[in-house]
């Protein structure tokens, strides 16, 4: 299964964000939302990087 990993600020975190919706009409991905409210780029960036890393330690293979 391919994995799609979103990131950003309460717009991305949001029950009706761009993220959520992509969630409920792509359902052969596994979506992994890591939207955050209130934070910047670096928190953001690193959220996503936090979440590729751990994907890879839980043995997803990175083309997925």
């Amino acid at each position: 299964m391919n994995h799609i990993i979103t990131a950003g600020c309460s717009f991305t975190q949001r029950q009706e964000s761009w993220a959520n919706i992509g969630k409920s009409t792509l359902k052969k991905y596994k979506f992994h939302n890591v939207g955050m409210s209130g934070v910047g780029n670096y928190v953001i960036s690193t959220l996503c990087i936090n979440k590729v890393s751990q994907l890879i330690s839980d043995g997803v293979d990175p083309a997925n």
